[in-house]
């Protein structure tokens, strides 16, 4: 599936509705899905210098248990 760039248009337009709608409306209205507007603030948050917090179970390493037999 072709990613469709957001133009500033789009996020402008999306800052403004996001004041009184949800992602998913907001979403349907600029015919693009809840996730698509949620992962771009999030990206625009990050390029502006947004951290995570370490502690959060998004930014954790996952252990992985490698078990190898001898």
């Amino acid at each position: 599936m072709k990613r469709k760039k957001w133009t500033e248009n789009e996020m402008e337009l999306a800052r403004q509705l996001l004041k009184i709608h949800s992602y998913a409306t907001v979403g349907k209205m600029l015919h693009r899905s809840k996730n698509s507007v949620i992962g771009q603030f999030y990206r625009e948050k990050v390029m502006n210098g947004y951290v995570p917090d370490s502690f959060s179970k998004y930014t954790r390493k996952k252990e992985r248990n490698i078990h190898v037999d001898n």
